[in-house]
């Protein structure tokens, strides 16, 4: 239901101010009426009307003045002014016009008169207004247009990319495992020779040959490398295996099909999310990850990937605007649970927070604290987008200054899920983890502090809440 326009009346003549109300009041405008110009600023500032009537000559400060100082401020510069005036010269027509009224009604007052008038000039502003929100909107949708683009095309490139370096990848881990397996070889067949060594021990030129052995031995330092190669091998394994997942990353985050509503395991797409954002954080975040199991969810997963990165990247930013101040690193958590019929997803920073006059302005286009070259200020906005308007989910922050951030993203499940008791942390888990297909492990809990672990065959501790370094995840170091 639209509201009534609202008219304000300036007139210090209690007669003149009651016969236009009544006569505007015919078409159900809302009056507010004022016989002191001093008081109109104020007032239109905190309800701004869709059109003023100003009397000319009035006590005190005239309607040519008010109409000045109206025009002065940036939020009443637009709205439409009709002088009421008993002054027919041209001069005092022309000054009117030439600060900026748009029309004029004279004295005695006409009902059909200021009617028309009115109603044609409310109108006509209505109609400005109207055309001024579809241009913003459309430039808005053009400028979307354009950064849709340009991630496609970004993501076609990474697609690409990781297409060209996955078979070189696979070549050199074929090569490593060959050559892992023969110096293995190689060391069974030293083994051999010094057992046989030993067993002609005694025999004539055997003193000889032995010293001429370890002299060879000390000049390759084959001591050293027994000891250090087969580290060489596990260190070369454990950088094919994170480009690899920096590969399947890629892959998965810029695949082409993405943009259609399918089935996916949330879970995955946040891991992957957070391998291929990792650059954005290693240096002054440690990662928390605690995933529990979920069951399958139809979305668009290309976009829900780019709302995610979109948080996820946020929250680095502002974890490095507090580690550029004191030094120390800071912590991004990520959880997902399953909760009343949907994934609940929370994205927590420990950065400085988000002061209270921006909480309203935080999902508006453009918006941004951040440094020129930083952000564009479309992240947010784009994310709740696709999570608020394409998935009929909720986006929604709690923050603290000087304690962080967490954004809690929810996502509507559309198979209905029945028997759900509460998990001992306060979360929703499912009774009966066989009653439902879901992807991944339940309760995986995984942490990344950024140091380089030594091992990778670790055990899970707990059924239920099992930890891991962050090595067992399919995410690159």
């Amino acid at each position: 239901m639209n509201l009534p326009n609202t008219v304000f009346i300036v007139e210090d003549d209690p007669i003149s101010i009651a016969l236009l109300t009544a006569i505007l009041e015919q078409d159900e405008y809302r009056i507010q009426s004022f016989n002191n110009p001093e008081d109109v600023i104020s007032a239109a500032g905190n309800t701004p009307p869709s059109l003023f009537l100003l009397d000319v000559m009035m006590s005190g400060m005239d309607g040519f003045e008010l109409c000045r100082l109206i025009k002065q401020q940036p939020t009443l510069a637009a709205i439409p002014i009709i002088f009421i005036t008993g002054l027919n010269d041209e001069k005092s027509i022309e000054e009117g016009f030439s600060l900026g009224a748009v029309d004029y009604i004279p004295k005695p007052l006409k009902s059909f008169e200021i009617l028309a008038r009115v109603r044609l000039h409310i109108q006509l502003y209505d109609t400005t207004r109207r055309l001024e929100r579809e241009i913003e909107e459309r430039a808005l949708m053009e400028m979307e247009l354009r950064q849709a683009q340009k991630l496609e095309a970004v993501g076609q490139l990474a697609a690409g990319i990781a297409h060209e370096i996955n078979t070189p990848i696979q070549f050199v881990g074929d090569s490593m495992s060959f050559l892992e397996q023969s110096y293995r070889d190689i060391q069974q067949l030293i083994s051999c020779y010094r057992d046989s060594i030993m067993a002609v021990s005694g025999n004539p030129g055997y003193e000889q040959a032995l010293r001429e052995i370890e002299n060879t031995e000390n000049q390759i330092e084959l001591e050293y490398l027994e000891d250090q190669v087969p580290k060489s091998f596990d260190r070369v394994a454990d950088g094919i295996s994170r480009v690899s997942s920096i590969v399947n990353a890629m892959r998965n985050f810029a695949h082409p099909n993405m943009e259609e509503n399918q089935a996916a395991d949330i879970n995955q797409m946040l891991i992957d999310t957070l391998t291929i954002a990792r650059s954005t954080y290693k240096y002054v975040a440690d990662l928390e990850i605690e995933l529990q199991q979920l069951p399958p969810v139809v979305c668009q997963q290309g976009n829900l990937n780019q709302a995610f990165l979109n948080i996820i990247v946020n929250a680095a930013h502002a974890i490095e605007e507090q580690f550029n101040i004191d030094g120390k690193k800071g912590r991004i958590t990520v959880k997902s649970a399953l909760k009343n019929n949907g994934v609940q997803i929370s994205i927590s920073d420990t950065g400085s927070g988000i002061s209270k006059e921006n909480h309203n302005r935080v999902y508006d286009p453009f918006f941004t604290t951040k440094e020129p070259g930083m952000g564009t200020g479309q992240g947010l906005s784009i994310s709740r987008k696709i999570i608020v308007d394409q998935h009929g989910g909720t986006l929604k922050f709690e923050t603290q200054m000087g304690k962080g951030t967490t954004f809690c993203i929810r996502i509507p499940v559309k198979k209905q899920i029945q028997n759900v008791e509460k998990s001992s942390c306060g979360l929703e888990k499912m009774d009966g983890e066989e009653s439902i297909e879901a992807f991944g492990q339940p309760g995986r809990h995984y942490m990344d502090s950024g140091v380089s672990h030594g091992g990778r065959n670790l055990s899970r501790q707990s059924a239920d809440t099992g930890t891991f370094p962050i090595e067992s995840l399919p995410i690159a170091r």
